[in-house]
């Protein structure tokens, strides 16, 4: 978000955003018409109205979660389960199909691939006083191979919905969160995210850069 308010600042260029809580318009899991009816009702809605008021050259940049948290920022227990119901062949077809038609009256479609995950949510461990919280105990780095295992999938499928043709293109944060080896939730002693996948305000400064030349380009 904060990357998208300083793209406007400083691009002048018009933001839209469409956002409702759990619900993506490529969530991997099953076809859109699958998802629960206000979803469903809300993804058709939007891809309707930017196909029909859209002009040749718009970008509809498409971030999101894609993988299962290794625990929720809250959950002091058990961690985060993956879902049970998947249906991915038919999530690729049908957002082929869904972002295709953008695709044909000029806009250029991008997906976000996954981000780095962490173990430990940073703003409940950031502080002297909470930094001995037991969630707090993993850490906040992971290996990147690590994280290239985990999204592999995730990416698979990001290349099947990219490969319906040249306006539908991959934006990767990953390189610019990571260095070669590791994925740290902090760098240089300032939090690169809010909990354990969110953005904090720096990191949405550190990809601003490349964020915005994939939007442009």
């Amino acid at each position: 978000m904060a990357a998208l308010r300083s793209l406007v600042r400083q691009e002048a260029v018009k933001v839209v955003l469409y956002t409702r809580p759990g619900c993506p318009v490529f969530g991997m899991r099953r076809p859109i018409a699958d998802e629960e009816a206000g979803c469903a009702a809300f993804v058709s809605h939007v891809l309707a109205e930017i196909q029909a008021n859209a002009r040749a050259g718009d970008r509809f940049f498409l971030p999101g979660l894609r993988l299962t948290r290794y625990r929720d920022s809250w959950d002091d227990g058990n961690p985060a389960q993956a879902e049970t119901s998947v249906d991915r062949s038919a999530a690729i077809a049908d957002a082929q199909q869904r972002l295709g038609s953008l695709a044909d009256v000029g806009v250029h479609v991008i997906l976000e691939a996954p981000k780095p995950l962490f173990k430990a949510p940073p703003f409940r461990c950031a502080d002297w006083f909470n930094a001995s919280n037991p969630i707090c105990a993993d850490g906040f780095s992971v290996p990147r191979n690590e994280i290239a295992q985990r999204r592999a999938e995730a990416m698979a499928a990001l290349g099947s919905v990219a490969a319906t043709g040249p306006a539908i293109t991959i934006y990767d944060p990953l390189p610019h969160l990571c260095d070669e080896q590791i994925c740290r939730a902090f760098v240089a002693g300032q939090p690169l995210f809010f909990d354990g996948d969110h953005l904090s305000a720096r990191g949405n400064a550190v990809l601003y850069d490349s964020l915005s030349a994939a939007l442009r380009n």
